[in-house]
Parts: structure tokens; sequence; C-alpha cells
């Protein structure tokens, strides 16, 4: 084991999804209301397959949706633009009920 002195340490692990030390207020209200839930994994809010958002007592919410970084519990890789494109055109297919659209050149 080695030990280093350092003045600054930068975390490039990625977003940091933990729910508890949200500090924007509509998270913050979310999670106190029992609306949302963070995932097994506290990488995020928990979601089904189609994105639904799990509420604490884990019901699925049937109009409260989440995509992106947050969605990592459940999607595991969903970092990069292409995977959030893919999502967000996905879950636009759902709500516009446009399921006959095709999405090439995604």
């Amino acid at each position: 084991m080695q030990t280093a002195r350092v003045h600054r340490i930068v975390n490039c692990t990625g977003v940091d999804a933990d729910l508890r030390r949200a500090d924007d207020p509509l998270t913050k209200a979310l999670l106190a209301s029992g609306a949302i839930a963070a995932d097994p994994l506290d990488l995020g809010i928990e979601v089904d397959a189609q994105c639904h958002v799990r509420a604490a007592n884990g019901s699925i919410h049937p109009e409260l949706y989440c995509i992106g970084p947050m969605t990592r519990g459940t999607f595991w890789e969903v970092t990069a633009v292409p995977d959030i494109r893919r999502q967000a055109w996905d879950l636009a297919r759902r709500l516009s009920n446009a399921h006959w659209v095709e999405g090439d050149g995604l």
C-alpha cells in the first residue's frame, strides 16, 4: 500500500446518483414524499423496463418517467449520448402512441 499527499482529488466515476445526498429541491421533495425510490444499488432512481418510476411503496407511477444516468440501477450502462438518445426515442414513441415509427438512424 502506498500513501500520497495531494492537494485535490477529482472524482471521475461519473454522476453521483445517491439520492440520499441529493441537493436539488425537486429530487429531495420527490424522495421525501415517497414518489420515487432509490434503486437497490443506490445508482439512481428505481424504474421498470419502460422507465416508469417506482415509488417507495413499490408501486409503479403510470405518469412519471425517468431516463438517462439516473436509471443505471436498472439499465446499467446509460451514460453516453447514444444510450440516452435511445431511451428518449423509445419513451417518446410510447407516449405519442407512435409504435410504428422505426428508430433507424438513431
